[in-house]
């Protein structure tokens, strides 16, 4: 299901839903269902970062160590498999800019054509109680997949930012986003968790199945 908007100079001209928010439910989809956005919670998040720019917290080209030690020691996959590797050293520190244009050299645990990326898996980086912080000194223990500002690949860059973000503004990255841009826009509904009174405006979220169907791969559920 769908929901769609055309809005100019302040106006609606085109407003529609089409099908279903949740299929094993039977719950046709409306128009203040809550959807999952996954990886576009990296526009907002790099958002405020530069907002943090704007106040002249720190430069694109500074080396992500000066706020992030631990980044002035990681090293760069060299050859070898997830269980015996060889490393190199930096030949430049990651900025905050590689950072931002995922070109840092990190990588993310679900890519399957470098043995970091088995690394990244091995590290289960993605623990719902583990803090930003956490997260993060787990990646720098990890080497790089190419030396920084080589080669672009999509990556956990951003998770790095939002530490980032917390580390220049004292803030948890979740206040300063509500407080910052989602409150002041009006975006009541976006977070990282859907609380419990608005799971029933929660949408499934579904993809291509084997047989040419769809299946279930998020319930609302688990939000």
């Amino acid at each position: 299901g769908v929901t769609a908007m055309v809005a100019r100079h302040g106006k609606v001209v085109y407003l529609e839903r089409v099908g279903m928010m949740d299929v094993e439910a039977a719950k046709p989809m409306h128009f203040d269902a809550i959807f999952r956005i996954y990886s576009m919670t990296k526009p907002i998040a790099s958002v405020a970062l530069m907002m943090l720019y704007e106040e002249g917290r720190f430069q694109l080209h500074d080396p992500v160590s000066k706020f992030i030690p631990e980044f002035a020691d990681v090293e760069v996959f060299a050859g070898g498999t997830e269980r015996g590797f060889e490393s190199t050293e930096l030949e430049r520190e990651i900025t905050i800019w590689h950072l931002l244009t995922h070109t840092a050299g990190l990588t993310y645990d679900d890519f399957e054509d470098s043995p970091v990326d088995a690394m990244y898996l091995a590290a289960d980086l993605h623990q719902p109680d583990r803090t930003s912080e956490e997260v993060v000194h787990e990646i720098v223990k990890l080497p790089l997949v190419y030396q920084p500002g080589t080669a672009w690949r999509y990556s956990m860059a951003t998770d790095v930012l939002g530490y980032l973000i917390e580390v220049i503004s004292g803030t948890s990255l979740d206040m300063f986003l509500k407080e910052k841009i989602l409150r002041p826009l009006g975006m009541e509904d976006t977070d990282f968790y859907v609380p419990e009174e608005k799971l029933d405006r929660f949408a499934a979220m579904y993809g291509p199945s084997e047989d040419g169907g769809i299946e279930l791969l998020d319930a609302p559920a688990t939000s």
